[in-house]
């Protein structure tokens, strides 16, 4: 009975050290765990924002990096079209066609030169500037000459509607226009011919 007691003893004293062991370890573990989560999340939430910012970031730079070509080669079009829109053949040819009747010789003539002068600006050199060029009356849109001879004596309603400003020169997109881009998007160029009375 006595060489009992002692191992009794013994697994009594190993017992609660473990449990105290545990107990201990389950009190730290929280403890330590719920910093570093915290910090984790953080850290992630903190990334994925600078994440995204860089992306938009790059995302802004390649489409202005795009963009310029294309803003450079409209500047390009609307010179030339402004240029063009001052040419005294066709100011003359202007003035013709909207004073003259349609049955008369003259406007028959002038007709034929502002069809000249338009057809110039179409083609640069070898390259192709404009897909086809047309002289429009303001007040109403109605197409006075053009480099599609189908066009002459049809109402623009992009023109009529007063999408297309007739006191400047600009570059605008104009989806589904009857004539010039049925059920598509036309990118038209407008310039005002001056010193027309």
């Amino acid at each position: 009975m006595s060489s009992a007691l002692p191992l009794r003893s013994v697994t009594l004293q190993t017992s609660p050290r473990r449990s105290l062991g545990q107990r201990l370890a389950l009190i730290l573990l929280p403890i330590a765990l719920i910093p570093m989560l915290i910090l984790g999340g953080a850290v992630y939430f903190r990334s994925r924002a600078l994440l995204k910012t860089q992306a938009a970031s790059q995302l802004t730079t390649t489409a202005q990096a795009k963009l310029r070509p294309l803003l450079d080669r409209t500047d390009t079009l609307e010179l030339r079209m402004e240029l063009g829109a001052q040419n005294p053949a066709l100011r003359q040819a202007t003035e013709a066609l909207l004073r003259r009747p349609s049955s008369s010789q003259d406007y028959r003539q002038a007709l034929e030169t502002a069809r000249t002068a338009i057809a110039a600006l179409e083609v640069s050199e070898t390259q192709r500037q404009f897909t086809q060029v047309l002289l429009a009356r303001a007040s109403d849109g109605v197409v006075l000459a053009s480099t599609e001879s189908t066009w002459v004596g049809l109402p623009l309603p992009s023109v009529a509607q007063g999408l297309l400003p007739s006191d400047s020169t600009v570059t605008l997109p104009l989806f589904d226009d009857p004539i010039l881009g049925p059920g598509e998007l036309a990118l038209v160029t407008s310039a005002t011919v001056r010193g027309v009375q």
